[in-house]
């Protein structure tokens, strides 16, 4: 792509920003004028009004225009997308990250999303965001997902099915360099303090990702605070001990509270995995960049989407060295 001024950059991205807002606003007026335009263009007709006839003609011709302008939209805003993410973001995550390879509208191989098992199970995914790269010399992936899971209900002899959201968030995974003996998962308990908002929404369709029963292969810390927090899993009592030493939970439970989200962490194999489930597409600019002060503030709103992310990281691959 070559280096970009930043005038450049303005003047190309929120062209695609304004058209993008320009094809979504035709698509939801065409949508709302046919069934507005139709009834009131025949309740018209019905007074012999003069301007009932346009109007019904303009409420007929509102529904191929929703249609056509509704395709037209998932065209556009994917290039919108891809222009803030190679234009904009791309360069901001190069500033704390080598890039591999960046995808602003991809994410990771939905085989591995379905293995995780500190995710929940899904009926229909999406992401973006999808960044290979190294970190402080280590090989990492991160991604956006949104999960929802199909939910059907009857009422009145009518069966309605609806998508509700089960996690929204980034997942992440480190290179850990050599393969441990077994696993540990560290799972987010339900909290009432996190219960607000988004999250009472999401978590009304995954009360199995939250607070799932103990088993045998469930273990306490000597961390009352820790416990009560997290669930901990492993088949490897040892290697669990040797992860989680006061000073790593210590800052697991900082980083969380940077997160604003419900923090999951899985050792296995050769990587550590990483969930947020936070309720955010971390990495994305909204508003249209139209001068350089608003180019200035979208770029530091992705430092700060980046370094939430990066402060889990940190904590991560503190425990590098141990394996």
């Amino acid at each position: 792509m070559g280096t970009m001024t930043d005038d450049e950059i303005i003047s190309k991205v929120s062209k695609i920003q304004r058209k993008g807002k320009t094809i979504n606003f035709i698509a939801n007026a065409s949508l709302l004028l046919f069934p507005v335009a139709i009834i009131g263009g025949l309740v018209m007709i019905g007074c012999q009004h003069i301007l009932g006839p346009f109007i019904l003609i303009a409420g007929i011709i509102g529904l191929p225009v929703a249609i056509i302008t509704g395709k037209k939209t998932k065209t556009v805003n994917k290039e919108v997308k891809n222009a803030i993410g190679e234009y904009v973001i791309k360069d901001v995550i190069a500033e704390r990250i080598e890039i591999i390879k960046y995808t602003p509208d991809n994410f990771m191989n939905q085989d591995f999303i379905k293995s995780c098992s500190i995710l929940p199970k899904f009926d229909r995914i999406s992401g973006s965001d999808y960044i290979l790269g190294r970190y402080n010399g280590v090989k990492f992936t991160y991604c956006d997902l949104h999960m929802e899971r199909e939910h059907t209900e009857r009422r009145d002899g009518k069966t309605k099915t609806t998508y509700r959201t089960v996690f929204q968030g980034p997942l992440m995974t480190i290179e850990l360099g050599q393969k441990m003996d077994g696993y540990v998962r560290i799972k987010e308990r339900k909290t009432p303090r996190k219960e607000k908002g988004f999250f009472s929404d999401v978590f009304s369709g995954a009360a199995d990702v939250l607070g799932v029963k103990t088993s045998d292969d469930t273990i306490e810390v000597e961390s009352v605070e820790f416990n009560n927090q997290f669930e901990i899993k492993s088949n490897n009592q040892q290697m669990a001990f040797y992860i989680l030493t006061p000073d790593f939970m210590e800052s697991i439970v900082q980083a969380d509270a940077l997160a604003q989200g419900y923090t999951n962490l899985l050792f296995k194999g050769t990587n550590a995995v990483v969930t947020i489930n936070n309720g955010k597409d971390s990495l994305e600019i909204k508003r249209t960049i139209s001068g350089k002060n608003q180019l200035e503030k979208s770029r530091q709103r992705i430092r700060d989407d980046l370094s939430r992310v990066l402060a889990i990281y940190d904590k991560v691959l503190e425990k590098e060295q141990l394996f």
